[in-house]
């Protein structure tokens, strides 16, 4: 049962689709997300979900570059450059480390 939902922000919403549950970045405190999915141009909500700790897979959509700056490498979980991207491979992704993580952090009953 897939319990928990994917965070995103405004301006990758559409470039991505998913079955679960969705919530805005901004209005969660993380604890009820599998996975997160946001532009580079969010910066705090990225710092603020590695400084949780939980280890919630980041996945971050970029307009200008095709890869992430050394900081951001540590942080994230997938870049996704926006001019190549493949949404069905993307979607995948996304749902894979989410239902990984789930599986990692919520009990088996």
């Amino acid at each position: 049962m897939r319990s928990l939902k994917i965070a995103f922000t405004e301006s990758v919403k559409e470039l991505f689709t998913t079955t679960r549950p969705m919530i805005d970045a901004s209005a969660t405190d993380y604890t009820d997300i599998a996975a997160a999915v946001v532009s580079d141009t969010d910066m705090e909500i990225i710092r603020a979900i590695d400084e949780t700790k939980f280890g919630v897979p980041i996945f971050v959509f970029s307009e200008t570059c095709e890869e992430p700056d050394d900081e951001l490498n540590e942080i994230v979980y997938r870049w996704v450059y926006v001019k190549d991207l493949n949404r069905s491979i993307v979607d995948n992704e996304i749902e894979a480390a989410a239902e990984q993580y789930e599986w990692r952090v919520l009990p088996p009953f």
